[in-house]
């Protein structure tokens, strides 16, 4: 079974896209996903105070609902879904909301929390991805408008990137 880190960033609608098109890409493979919340801003450099601000409050919800800070599919969704109906300029009064809604195990504005999610920032860097959304398999990375195709064709023929 392939295992397949999904490095998301809930503030992006290119991450909703490769979310949505990921199951029907992958139709007929053993495969198992394991998503990771990152902020893109931090993987394009900026300091882990900036992950305290409201662009990154999912992500810090996200790391939060999951005790190794790996949300599972749904939470991940309903996320997104929250994103692209109230914008991401209200990300802060949604991520309020969401925290109410589903309870997250541990304090989203904790330094546990903080530091999973600098964690998966530091896993993507490593393995050179510099935005998300991303996907990694097999210590190759895929992001860009065409990287769930991309993975597809990789686990297809086992050529690519």
């Amino acid at each position: 079974m392939k295992q397949i880190r999904f490095y998301l960033d809930f503030a992006s609608a290119e991450t909703y896209a490769a979310f949505d098109a990921l199951p029907v890409a992958l139709k007929g493979l053993s495969y198992s996903v394991h998503h990771l919340p990152v902020c893109r801003t931090m993987l394009q450099g900026a300091n882990a105070e900036a992950a305290a601000d409201a662009q990154h409050a999912l992500a810090l919800l996200a790391v939060a609902c999951d005790p190794y800070g790996q949300p599972n599919r749904y939470l991940c969704e309903s996320l997104l879904r929250c994103v692209l109906a109230s914008g991401a300029r209200e990300v802060d009064a949604a991520g309020v909301r969401w925290e109410q809604e589903l309870s997250p195990l541990r304090d989203p504005r904790g330094a546990s929390v903080l530091l999973q999610l600098q964690a998966h920032v530091r896993s993507a860097r490593a393995a050179g991805i510099g935005d998300a959304p991303a996907l990694q398999v097999d210590g190759r990375s895929f992001w860009g408008p065409d990287a769930v195709p991309r993975l597809r064709s990789y686990l297809d023929t086992g050529v690519g990137n």
